[in-house]
């Protein structure tokens, strides 16, 4: 087997439609996907545009390959106004999103970011305190056949939130992605 070397690199905005293909890609059938190109593309500008976000990419053979999105805790509620216009747009030219099994869930939630009424905290949790970074997506294309780009991402990040002095990192991961589970765990 040849060894191939992956390139982990800042992401620019030359990068975020490669960038976004990737994300369709590798989130096929989840509802953000879902909306569209232009939603992700958006989506993914974000994290270049505010200076809290950490937006990273991978590639081999200068292709994209992969990336990881990142930004200080705290991001969620000026991502979701950032994206409400587009969002809109979007439901509206893939209405079959209306019918996405999530769907619901997720407006009732962003809603509550936007209110800033979305304090839930879990009992048997207690968060860090200091300056926290959240991962907020990872992916890798699942038609690039190279090994170990989520590790390298995640390698890339770590470092950059040491440089950049955070004190902890979290991240969530939907129960049933059992390869990024395993990834993290």
């Amino acid at each position: 087997m040849t060894q191939v070397k992956i390139e982990v690199l800042p992401m620019t905005f030359n990068d975020v439609d490669a960038t976004s293909t990737v994300h369709l890609k590798a989130f096929k059938g989840y509802m953000n996907a879902s909306l569209g190109k232009n939603y992700v593309k958006r989506f993914v500008s974000w994290f270049l545009e505010d200076d809290r976000g950490i937006a990273i990419v991978a590639k081999c053979d200068n292709k994209t390959i992969g990336y990881l999105l990142g930004a200080q805790l705290g991001y969620d509620s000026d991502l979701n106004k950032a994206l409400l216009k587009t969002g809109i747009r979007a439901i509206l030219t893939h209405p079959g999103i209306l019918v996405h099994p999530h769907f619901l869930r997720t407006i009732r939630l962003r809603i509550k970011l936007l209110l800033g009424k979305n304090k839930k905290a879990t009992k048997d949790f207690k968060e860090p305190t200091g300056k926290g970074v959240s991962l907020v997506g990872i992916a890798s294309d699942p038609t690039s056949g190279v090994k170990g780009t989520g590790k390298a991402l995640i390698q890339a990040f770590t470092e950059t939130a040491i440089v950049q002095k955070y004190n902890f990192m979290r991240l969530s991961v939907y129960e049933e992605n059992t390869v990024a589970r395993g990834l993290y765990e």
